[in-house]
């Protein structure tokens, strides 16, 4: 999540929608990824994103399931600058997200089951001429409730929040740190870096705590 000061490509529909003024052409984002480790589970998503309305807008896809149960996530965003001088500049943007979750017969109940909720990323972004950057994002504002069978209790889309903050002090070199509320009383804080070689591939390891990533 400290990826929220990085996201000035496609990425920020997902990521930080404040970061999508940064957009100078049209771009298209696809994945394909086995989450958790579980054989049948997959993620797929798609985001498109460009210039207009004196800002920029973008729109994604994101499905998360097997056989047995799916999420499906569509998002609306745009963005655009509020504030510019020869420090830096100021962005804000927002996302709207509609999340619809279906269990088929067999897994909750001996009949087909399905909800819809709608909820909003508010998303900030600030970038100096100095290598720096920092963003922000309040998610799932409203936390509308999911329930299957009324009466049967709710769970909430729970409300939570990304800071990042990240230096690039060599054009090829960047580290980043950020902290997330993953939810009501569970804070977490992360730190990576990035470097890229001749433009063609990059290497990129991160922290969460006790644990390590990395990829290429």
């Amino acid at each position: 999540e400290a990826y929220v000061a990085l996201a000035t490509d496609a990425a920020g529909v997902a990521w930080n929608p404040g970061a999508l003024d940064l957009l100078w052409r049209p771009e298209v984002q696809l994945s394909v990824s086995r989450p958790y480790f579980v054989p049948d589970l997959l993620s797929s998503s798609v985001v498109i994103a460009r210039r207009a309305l004196g800002g920029a807008v973008g729109a994604g896809w994101h499905r998360i399931g097997n056989d047995f149960i799916a999420e499906n996530q569509w998002l609306l965003s745009y963005g655009r600058w509020v504030y510019r001088d020869d420090r830096g500049s100021g962005h804000l943007g927002a996302t709207l997200k509609v999340g619809r979750i279906d269990v088929e017969p067999g897994t909750a109940g001996p009949s087909y089951a399905a909800v819809t909720v709608a909820s909003a990323d508010l998303g900030a972004f600030y970038r100096t001429n100095a290598g720096w950057t920092a963003g922000a994002v309040l998610r799932n504002v409203g936390e509308p409730e999911i329930e299957f069978v009324d009466g049967s209790g709710s769970t909430p889309w729970e409300r939570g929040a990304d800071f990042g903050v990240a230096y690039r002090w060599r054009p090829e070199s960047t580290v980043s740190a950020g902290w997330t509320s993953l939810g009501r009383n569970r804070d977490a804080w992360r730190a990576g870096g990035e470097i890229r070689f001749y433009d063609v591939f990059a290497v990129r390891a991160g922290m969460l705590g006790p644990e390590f990533s990395g990829g290429f």
